[in-house]
């Protein structure tokens, strides 16, 4: 969370567009995929079942990015809008069913029964879903567990298909090796702002523009479609479109919306995306829909969780993310009861370890506290893992509850990036085995300190580089110098 002084003439093009210009084209379904005979027959004698659903116009899309240096990957684009996108999978393996039913029996009922059958009717109406063909799976098909869950602070449960589920499940088949999405981050819209601030003194207010369903607007192939059946309570539908539960949908729309945005900026001439209305009537014209609840703009704004503030120039968490994080870290190395045997599943590390990551983008002096946890995981695989807390995690995990607490988060003008010639002070920080120092040549003033812990052999150099880098931020918070 580092910025180099803008210049004014800096051009305003975010990572995610950026991308599309070195991108690969997005993957038809393998020759292999053609060989599933039973798949094949299905989808030729039910064509009611299987159909290409989406509200983009193809045809729009492709003129719009005409002009787009990467060609390949816009008409492997344009592609899956026509005919379906194909999930990077692989499914023809040796062991793999041809037909598969990981539903379950559970009998869905009372506020659960009423919530589904009203996402079942807009779902059906929009296409998104085949009208019922059940009670029974048809050849080829695969069938996925589905969950109704309580939406935070609401009464109302949103649908979770779990594409993860079963011995030989859809996201088993997914291998994103190769995949580099690039995604615009809060660091970028910093850099922005830093930007247009640099052009003008002038108050901002934030703008924040969401399309609605957007994985459901992507169209997945008929080959794709057969392996995602909606059961409940012997009911039986086609599944048409990308679904958040499958592993690479975020991928494939992606592609879509990056190159759309890519057409916003260099054909539209929506400089940095800075307009709005503007690009809410190319949606239009694209075919993205867009409602009006997902339009919100304010000061400060809300931005994929974190409080941006622009002109305060502020990057915070609220206090209610603050807080929801603070509990999760306590719960997590809390005593959970007299059998608690200090292990947690290694999917419990990643899904804390995921939080605790996100709110680095505010809060990038918190770091060292989480290396130690990715240390304990670091080679390990299999979502039910155990893994043992140690004393020096739970130690890391607390100072950086702690910490959180009080912490100010990232502040847009004071985070530069200083080269040395700038620094008023200049601090040399080192550590061994037996203890870390300080030396500022400038003061002609050095530190030095002993290590206590008799652990050091086995964490070893790495905590005490953390230590000390955690350390010359309380320095400079006591003398206010610039540090490199």
């Amino acid at each position: 969370m580092l910025w180099t002084e803008p210049t004014c003439d800096e051009l305003l093009v975010g990572p995610a567009i950026s991308a599309t210009i070195s991108a690969y084209p997005l993957p038809c379904p393998p020759a292999s995929e053609f060989e599933n005979l039973d798949a094949l027959k299905t989808i030729q004698s039910r064509p009611d079942l299987f159909k290409i659903v989406t509200p983009i116009n193809p045809d729009h899309f492709l003129q719009l990015l005409q002009g787009h240096p990467n060609q390949p990957f816009v008409h492997s684009v344009f592609l899956g809008l026509s005919e379906g996108f194909w999930p990077l999978a692989d499914t023809h393996h040796g062991d793999a069913p041809t037909t598969a039913d990981y539903s379950g029996d559970t009998i869905w009922s009372g506020d659960k029964l009423d919530f589904f059958e009203e996402t079942c009717r807009e779902e059906v109406e929009a296409g998104r879903w085949s009208e019922d063909f059940g009670p029974d799976l048809l050849p080829g098909m695969y069938s996925s567990p589905i969950f109704a869950v309580p939406k935070p602070h609401t009464s109302k449960f949103r649908m979770v298909v779990d594409h993860s589920s079963g011995t030989h499940s859809l996201n088993s088949f997914i291998s994103r090796d190769g995949v580099a999405t690039k995604l615009d981050s809060v660091r970028d819209l910093g850099h922005f702002l830093r930007i247009v601030r640099s052009n003008s003194g002038l108050k901002l207010r934030l703008v924040k523009s969401d399309g609605s369903k957007a994985y459901r607007r992507a169209p997945v192939h008929p080959l794709w479609q057969i392996k995602q059946i909606i059961s409940v309570n012997g009911s039986r539908r086609v599944d048409r479109c990308c679904n958040f539960g499958t592993k690479s949908a975020g991928d494939i729309w992606f592609a879509i919306i990056s190159l759309v945005l890519w057409g916003a900026q260099f054909v539209h001439g929506i400089d940095a995306l800075l307009c709005y209305a503007a690009l809410l009537h190319l949606w239009d014209w694209v075919g993205i829909p867009h409602s009006d609840d997902k339009q919100v703009s304010g000061v400060p704004l809300v931005v994929i969780g974190f409080e941006v503030d622009p002109n305060l120039m502020t990057i915070t968490m609220s206090d209610d993310s603050r807080s929801d994080l603070v509990a999760k870290l306590e719960e997590f190395t809390s005593q959970r009861g007299p059998h608690d045997d200090g292990k947690r599943k290694l999917v419990e590390w990643q899904r804390f370890l995921g939080h605790a990551n996100w709110a680095l983008n505010a809060y990038p002096l918190l770091r060292p506290g989480l290396a130690s946890s990715y240390d304990k995981i670091r080679g390990k695989s299999g979502s039910s893992w155990p893994i043992v807390l140690n004393t020096r995690v739970i130690r890391d995990l607390q100072w950086f509850a702690r910490t959180l607490r009080s912490a100010s988060g990232v502040q847009l003008l004071e985070a530069n990036h200083w080269e040395p010639q700038d620094a008023d002070i200049t601090i040399y920080c080192d550590a061994s085995l037996s203890g870390l120092g300080f030396w500022c040549p400038g003061l002609r003033l050095g530190f030095a300190a002993d290590h206590a812990d008799h652990n050091i052999w086995k964490d070893g150099l790495d905590s005490f580089d953390s230590d000390w880098t955690a350390s010359a931020p309380s320095i400079r918070r006591r003398s206010r110098p610039r540090i490199t």
